[in-house]
């Protein structure tokens, strides 16, 4: 019995000094010196240099805290820079970490600069920080909150010669696990340009967007994913001209190539000079990704156009029907009835041939009136018995000019089944278009 208590007071004296000792290492451990372990790591694994030129701290108590300071990642196999960070701080509970399970408190990002390109053969520039083992991860991770601003992404498409630039970009998240988010939003402000060649890094605006987006209860799997909603909306204030518009999409999943939303709400709303229009579209959407094929069954759609020589009155124009998008086929099919400025309109178009567009139409109107379309134009002294509306032959009304249709390779007919134009008035016409010409084929005009 002795002895077995001078074992127990060895065996505590021993854990007493060793847990003293830890205790006396961590204290004094300099966490910096990890940094030449972590940037060798990604550069023998991930074939490009990293590099952290700030302080690494780590705190143990009460919860594990890692902040980082002005970070660089180069891109795969090469000097220059890919992507930069200010600083990042990581706050993770302890005892979880015990049971395989990461949980995160909150994640802080501030200045991050990326640059992100699409190749002329297709590839990106960070496919390879995409490329994951076939294992499963031996953690699970759950982070509370995701927060970043003061953030600066390009992208770059050397395809199509375009740069998009997202600038004094903010994030937030709610929950986010492995397969789900319950709430992220992002504003930023957009820049959209041309590149003037692939080898500059010089970024002249054309045009600059505000834009805000948002979604909500987010799940996802290798399938594909669900949303209850999603919105994305942009503005561009710009002198006299202004610009906004946005898109909902209620209830949209996507499970392996079929796409599907139970409505998609798109708004527009234009003003350039004192010219304004407004425009409403709602619609179910259904689409098959591998085929390209976009169906929107049941669109219905109002507008209001205003300018001034309307003398104070919009044109407002109401519209319901469906679309067909095929891009494989490189067509576009639409049929689709309605009312425009009081008239009551049926139409069938269809679009074939993107690079060199081509397009058929067939068009029913009851009734039409020119004048409350098109501007006005200036008052003219006539005699009284002019001034009466009189029933002519379309032959001799003043068409407006239509050259401009002349390059659109149009092919269909217009029926109209009364005219009124200038003050004068016809019925029963039947109007044809074809490519290249620039006037009307009339067919059988009521006198």
């Amino acid at each position: 019995m002795k002895r077995l208590i001078q074992y127990g007071l060895v065996f505590l004296m021993l854990t007493f000094f060793l847990v003293a000792g830890t205790v006396v290492v961590i204290i004094n451990f300099d966490p910096n010196a990890l940094k030449p372990v972590i940037q060798q790591w990604v550069k023998e694994n991930k074939k490009r240099s990293f590099i952290i030129d700030g302080d690494l701290q780590i705190d143990l108590y009460p919860r594990i805290g890692i902040r980082l300071s002005d970070l660089k990642l180069s891109e795969y196999q090469r000097s220059d820079p890919f992507a930069s960070i200010e600083n990042i701080q990581i706050s993770v509970l302890a005892w979880p970490l015990l049971r395989k399970q990461v949980i995160v408190e909150h994640i802080v990002v501030k200045g991050i600069n990326a640059k992100f390109i699409r190749y002329q053969d297709g590839r990106m520039n960070f496919d390879d920080l995409l490329e994951t083992d076939d294992e499963p991860p031996a953690f699970t991770v759950d982070i509370a909150k995701i927060e970043s601003a003061d953030n600066h992404l390009v992208f770059m498409d050397e395809i199509t010669q375009q740069i998009f630039v997202l600038n004094d970009l903010y994030l937030t998240t709610g929950r986010l696990t492995s397969n789900t988010a319950q709430q992220i939003s992002m504003q930023s402000r957009l820049i959209s340009s041309r590149m003037e060649n692939t080898d500059s890094d010089s970024i002249a605006p054309e045009m600059t967007f505000e834009t805000q987006l948002n979604v909500a209860n987010m799940a996802f799997n290798d399938q594909g994913f669900s949303s209850d909603s999603m919105r994305l909306s942009i503005q561009n204030n710009d002198y006299a001209d202004h610009l906004t518009a946005s898109v909902s999409i209620s209830d949209v999943r996507k499970s392996y190539d079929q796409l599907a939303a139970e409505l998609v709400q798109f708004e527009l709303a234009v003003k350039q000079g004192e010219q304004t229009a407004q425009i409403f579209l709602d619609t179910p959407l259904a689409a098959r990704l591998k085929d390209q094929q976009w169906n929107l069954s049941k669109f219905r759609t109002n507008f209001d156009f205003f300018h001034p020589a309307h003398v104070g009155k919009p044109v407002h124009g109401r519209f319901a029907g469906n679309l067909n998008l095929n891009m494989h086929a490189e067509s576009v099919h639409t049929a689709l009835q309605g009312s425009l400025a009081g008239s009551t309109i049926q139409a069938v178009v269809q679009m074939r041939n993107f690079s060199e567009q081509s397009y058929a139409f067939d068009v029913m109107i009851d009734q039409l009136d020119l004048d409350s379309l098109l501007p006005g134009q200036p008052s003219q002294t006539r005699e009284p018995e002019v001034e009466k509306k009189t029933q002519l032959s379309i032959n001799k009304m003043q068409i407006p000019d239509i050259s401009v249709f002349r390059d659109l390779n149009l092919h269909g007919s217009i029926r109209i089944g009364e005219l009124s134009f200038n003050d004068i008035q016809s019925s029963g016409i039947h109007l044809t278009i074809e490519s290249g010409q620039d006037r009307f084929d009339i067919r059988n005009p009521t006198q």
